[in-house]
């Protein structure tokens, strides 16, 4: 009901204070409700570019439980840019 900035704000700030393991367990565990009252607005560029992000683990999560991604967010995301940036060692 809040305006989009302070929603903003207010979720950023309570994403910070979640690990990433709750933010995960708190997604699959409201995907599973039949009625989803509760709508989570997470930060998800922060969520995405934490160094403990498992963004295989996430996509799983994504596929058997159909938990939110911010589709943007990820394709912009450290973790993603980890698996697809280019290995020196593997050519020469």
């Amino acid at each position: 009901m809040l305006e989009k900035e302070y929603s903003d704000s207010i979720w950023s700030k309570l994403t910070a204070r979640y690990s990433t393991n709750d933010i995960l367990d708190i997604n699959i565990e409201n995907s599973q409700l039949i009625n989803k009252l509760v709508s989570y607005n997470w930060d998800y560029i922060d969520l995405y570019n934490r160094k403990d992000f498992d963004i295989d683990g996430y996509l799983k999560a994504y596929l058997e439980y159909g938990i939110p991604v911010d589709w943007d967010a990820l394709s912009s995301s450290k973790s993603l840019n980890k698996i697809l940036s280019w290995d020196k060692k593997v050519i020469k």
